[in-house]
C-alpha cells in the first residue's frame, strides 16, 4: 500500500488523475485487499495439487502395465486421458468461480502435454516412424493443441507449450535434412527465441510477462546446445547474444535483459577463456575482467531497478505502430536468416568418397573392428580392403540384465593372434570381452579395474614406428589429413572440401605403417594410402564407437592379454 500511495500521489502531482480519482483507486484498493481471500487462494492451492495427484498416480497405475498392453488399449488410455484434462479445464474455466478459473490454463498446459505424448505414441506404435518422425508429429502436435486455447486463455503455461511444441519439431526437421544436421542442433532454438524475443517486444502475437522469459531461456539453450556440435559458432554466438542483451537492457530499461544477458556472460565467457586460453596467463585475466563486467552490470541493474516498464505509457502510444512494424519485420530477417544458413551448411552435400564395399582393393591387408553405438551398441569386423561389415557381439537391456553382455564403452583392441577386446561395462562391473573374429563368440571375460583406454601399450595408434604423427586439422572450407615426420616438414596426404563443419576427427596408422584409416565428422571410416596416389575410400559408416586394424605378424599395437589376466588376479 505505500508504493500505491506513492504513485498515486506522483500521478496527481503530475497531472495524470484528479485528487477524486486517486481517492476512488484507494478505496477500492482497500475494499479488494480486505475482502476475504483465504478460502479462494485454498481451494485454488488444493485444485492444483489434486489434478498433479491424480495425475501422477494415473501415470504410476499404468506404467505397471503399459508393456504387456496392445496398441490400441495404450492409445485409448493416452487420447481419453487428454480430452479428460481437457474437459476438466473446460469445467474449470465454465465454472465461474474465482479459485477454479485458474486450473483451466493448468489443465490444459497438461493436456497439450498428452496430444504430444499421444501423437508420438501413434508415430512409434501405428506408423512404425523412427524416432525423430515421431518427435516431430508430438512437437506439432502440443504446438497445434496448445495454440488455439493459448489464445483463448493467455497465460505463460500454454505459451510455454506452444513454443516447446515448436522448439521440439525445428529441431526434428534436422534430423530429416540430408546434410550433416548434428553440428546444427541448437540454432533453431536460437532462433525461435530470438523471433519469440523480437514478437513480444513488438506487441504482435505474444505479450504476456513470461514471453522473454521463454525467449531468454531459448537463446541461451539454443547457443549452447549449438556449442556441443560446432563450437567455434555456439560459444561465438552465445557471447554475442549475451552481450546484445546486455546492450538492449539500458535503452528498454528491462531488467530480465540484463539478466539474461548477464547469465549469458557468465555462461559463455568461461567456455570462451579456456577454450582459447587454456592454462595461460590469459584465462585469469579474462576471468578478471568478466568479473569487473558483471560488476558493472550490478551498478547498471541498481540503477534500472523501479523503473521497468511493464506496460506502455500514454507518450509511446503514437509510437507503437512503428514498432510493430519494425519488430515483424527483424523477426521474418531473423527466421530467414537461421534458416538460410542451415540450407547453406546444413544441405550443403557431403564428400562423396568411393566405396570400398562395392570395390574392395586386396592390396590393403588386415581387418577393422569397430563399435557403432546407439541403442543396441555392437561390435563389427570388416575386411581392410572392403567387403560387407559383419556385426559380431551387441549389448541391449535383455543381456544387461543377464549379466551376459556389458555395455561397450572405451577403446577396442587386437591381440596378436588376432581376436577382438573390447571395453565394456556391466553388472558386475567393469571387463575386457574377448571376442572371436569369425563368429562373435565371447571367448573370455576379464575383470579390469583400470580402463583399457588407460593402460600403456607398446606405441601410439597416431605415431608411426619411425615417429611420424598423424595430423587432423581444418584449412579454409576443406578437411586436411597429413602426418609430420620427426625430422621433415609436415607431409599432406588428403584434402577434402566440404560443409563448413565437415572436419577429419581421428586418425590411426594401419600396423605396417603404409595405410591412414580416419574418421569424419559424419562418422565416416575411411582409408587412404600414406604416401599418396590413391583416393580416400569408404570403408564404413555410422562408425560412433572406436575402432582398431590388425595385421597378421604386426603386432605394434596389440593388446596383452596375459597382463590383463595377471592385473584382475
Amino acid at each position: 500500500m505505500r508504493d500505491l500511495e506513492r504513485r498515486l500521489s506522483e500521478w496527481v502531482e503530475r497531472g495524470l488523475i484528479s485528487p477524486g480519482q486517486a481517492q476512488a483507486i484507494r478505496a477500492a484498493e482497500d475494499a479488494r485487499s480486505s475482502g476475504p481471500r483465504g478460502p479462494s487462494l485454498a481451494a485454488t492451492a488444493l485444485g492444483y495439487l489434486g489434478a498433479s495427484v491424480a495425475l501422477v498416480g494415473g501415470i504410476v497405475a499404468v506404467s505397471r502395465e503399459w508393456s504387456e498392453m496392445g496398441t490400441a488399449a495404450r492409445l485409448a488410455i493416452s487420447a481419453g486421458a487428454t480430452l479428460a484434462i481437457f474437459a476438466a479445464g473446460v469445467l474449470a474455466r465454465r465454472s465461474g468461480h474465482p479459485a477454479l478459473r485458474p486450473l483451466d490454463g493448468f489443465l490444459w498446459f497438461l493436456s497439450a502435454a498428452g496430444a504430444a505424448f499421444t501423437a508420438g505414441l501413434v508415430g512409434y506404435d501405428v506408423l512404425d516412424l523412427e524416432a525423430r518422425s515421431f518427435f516431430l508429429m508430438g512437437g506439432l502436435a502440443a504446438a497445434a493443441w496448445a495454440f488455439p486455447l493459448w489464445r483463448i486463455r493467455p497465460g505463460t503455461l500454454l505459451e510455454m507449450a506452444v513454443i516447446a511444441g515448436l522448439a521440439t519439431a525445428l529441431e526434428s526437421v534436422l534430423e530429416h535434412l540430408p546434410g550433416p544436421p548434428d553440428e546444427f542442433h541448437g540454432l533453431p532454438t536460437w532462433g525461435l527465441g530470438a523471433v519469440l524475443a523480437l514478437l513480444g517486444w513488438g506487441r504482435l502475437l505474444f505479450g504476456t510477462r513470461g514471453t522473454f522469459a521463454l525467449a531468454g531461456v531459448l537463446l541461451l539453450l539454443g547457443a549452447q546446445i549449438l556449442s556441443f556440435g560446432w563450437r567455434p559458432a555456439g560459444l561465438s554466438l552465445g557471447i554475442a547474444t549475451a552481450v546484445a542483451l546486455l546492450a538492449a537492457s539500458v535503452p528498454l530499461r528491462s531488467m530480465a535483459h540484463l539478466g539474461f544477458g548477464a547469465a549469458g556472460v557468465l555462461l559463455f565467457l568461461p567456455q570462451i577463456v579456456f577454450e582459447y586460453l587454456g592454462a595461460t596467463l590469459g584465462a585469469p585475466l579474462a576471468l578478471l575482467v568478466s568479473g569487473v563486467a558483471l560488476l558493472a552490470g550490478a551498478f547498471l541493474a541498481a540503477r534500472l531497478t523501479g523503473r521497468v516498464r511493464e506496460e506502455e505509457t500514454r507518450r509511446e502510444e503514437p509510437a507503437r505502430g512503428s514498432r510493430e512494424k519494425r519488430a515483424g519485420l527483424a523477426a521474418i530477417g531473423v527466421a530467414l536468416s537461421v534458416a538460410t544458413a542451415i540450407w547453406a551448411f546444413g544441405i550443403a552435400p557431403l564428400p562423396d568418397f568411393p566405396s570400398l564395399a562395392d570395390r574392395p582393393d586386396p592390396s590393403i591387408p588386415g581387418r577393422v573392428a569397430f563399435v557403432r553405438l546407439g541403442e543396441r551398441p555392437c561390435v563389427h569386423v570388416v575386411p581392410a580392403g572392403g567387403g560387407a561389415a559383419r556385426r559380431l557381439l551387441c549389448s541391449d537391456e535383455d543381456t544387461w540384465e543377464r549379466g551376459e553382455v556389458a555395455w561397450f564403452g572405451g577403446p577396442i583392441r587386437w591381440t596378436r593372434d588376432g581376436r577382438i577386446v573390447v571395453q565394456a561395462f556391466g553388472p558386475a562391473g567393469s571387463e575386457a570381452i574377448v571376442v572371436h573374429p569369425e563368429t562373435g563368440r565371447v571367448l573370455e571375460r576379464i575383470a579390469v579395474e583400470e580402463p583399457l583406454a588407460e593402460r600403456p601399450l607398446p606405441g601410439s595408434d597416431d605415431v608411426r614406428s619411425d615417429g611420424a604423427k598423424l595430423i587432423v586439422r581444418r584449412s579454409g572450407r576443406e578437411a586436411v589429413l597429413g602426418f609430420a615426420p620427426v625430422d621433415a616438414s609436415p607431409r599432406e596426404v588428403a584434402r577434402v572440401s566440404g560443409p563448413p563443419t565437415y572436419t577429419f576427427w581421428e586418425a590411426r596408422w594401419s600396423p605396417d605403417g603404409e595405410w591412414i584409416l580416419v574418421r569424419d565428422s559424419n562418422q565416416d571410416l575411411l582409408v587412404v594410402r600414406a604416401a599418396g596416389g590413391a583416393p580416400v575410400r569408404l570403408l564404413a559408416d555410422r562408425v560412433s564407437g572406436p575402432f582398431a586394424w590388425h595385421i597378421p605378424g604386426r603386432a605394434a599395437q596389440a593388446i596383452d592379454l596375459d597382463s590383463l589376466r595377471a592385473a584382475a588376479r
